[in-house]
């Protein structure tokens, strides 16, 4: 039996409706029920109980409720991250490759190593989950209780004072040059194996630190083995109600932060972005979440969302790459 032709010409215009559809939206229509299987977490830092790597972990158990595929964490540490990164940027555009991205992975990384195989523009922003304040501090036998002291100290006996550096390049260790450029001081730069700083500091073979704010280094401050001399937040933590800012402390606009951020590769469909983005949000607003950060001395940003995140990200990209270039620190 023949058809009319009006209804020759309904299905002419219905597939040519189907057949204009962008690679995209039609690559979304026939996978409209992401995830179908597990997504990958990507963290390019040791599996070793590092903060990124926890962070990802509290991350991971309530967005694999919310997904209803689990989010299996991937390790592939090296090269401060970048051999991680650049793999994600290499993934396939669908939804199933998450990058776990400290913030150092692109504010500092690019102006560190010469030819890095991956950039920011290689990703889009779902939100950024958490961030961690960085603090100063000395062994007790020092004998400074404030940053004014310290200062007043490293000028007195220029190049006397023994910084534990437990990674050449990273935030910490650039917390500490930055503060040196501003404050017009001198001290030695005492390399370590990462985690090796703090048992060098209760030895008295270094003098100063700066590491992440954790619940270990405030038992230490509590305990008065250690004493903590500035923190890098706006704010000061509740966590140490006394401890001034660096702000407070005398530089202004001195902060720094190590936040934990998830990026999918660019080109992911739009709707699985829009997704992942919602139930990241849905995640970053759950009250459980926030008291497991709290734990850690660590809070959720108010950067938190892609298009906030997006402009921290500018700011913060350059003060690391001034301080990088100020102080000539490059890798291979």
């Amino acid at each position: 039996m023949g058809i009319s032709r009006r209804e020759f010409l309904g299905a002419l215009a219905a597939g040519a409706a189907t057949t204009a559809l962008p690679a995209g939206e039609g690559a979304w229509a026939s996978d409209e029920a992401y995830p179908k299987r597990y997504v990958k977490l990507l963290v390019p830092y040791p599996a070793t109980g590092t903060a990124p790597d926890l962070h990802a972990r509290i991350f991971a158990e309530p967005m694999s409720a919310r997904l209803g595929q689990r989010l299996v964490v991937e390790n592939r540490g090296g090269a401060g991250g970048t051999i991680g990164a650049a793999q994600a940027a290499r993934a396939p555009a669908d939804g199933y490759t998450i990058l776990w991205a400290a913030g150092s992975l692109f504010a500092c990384n690019p102006f560190l190593y010469k030819n890095i195989q991956y950039s920011f523009e290689d990703f889009t922003p779902i939100g950024c989950f958490s961030d961690c304040s960085f603090v100063l501090f000395t062994r007790k036998g020092l004998g400074v209780a404030t940053l004014a002291e310290l200062l007043a100290k490293m000028r007195a006996e220029p190049g006397a004072v023994r910084f534990a550096n437990g990674g050449i390049g990273s935030q910490l260790h650039l917390t500490w040059e930055r503060l040196l450029k501003l404050a017009k001081v001198e001290g030695q730069n005492i390399p370590f194996q990462s985690g090796g700083t703090l048992t060098a500091l209760l030895g008295d073979t270094v003098d100063v630190g700066v590491s992440v704010l954790d619940p270990g280094l405030i038992q230490y401050f509590a305990a008065g083995t250690m004493v903590p001399l500035a923190i890098t937040s706006p704010a000061r933590r509740p966590q140490l109600p006394d401890v001034p800012t660096f702000i407070e402390s005398g530089f202004p606009g001195f902060t720094a932060s190590g936040g934990y951020a998830a990026l999918v590769p660019r080109g992911t469909p739009d709707p699985i972005v829009a997704r992942l983005r919602t139930e990241f949000d849905a995640v970053t607003s759950d009250p459980a979440i926030i008291a497991k950060l709290d734990e850690l001395a660590a809070e959720v940003p108010k950067w938190r969302r892609a298009a906030d995140y997006n402009a921290w990200f500018v700011g913060d990209r350059e003060v690391w790459r001034r301080t990088i270039e100020e102080t000539g620190i490059k890798f291979g």
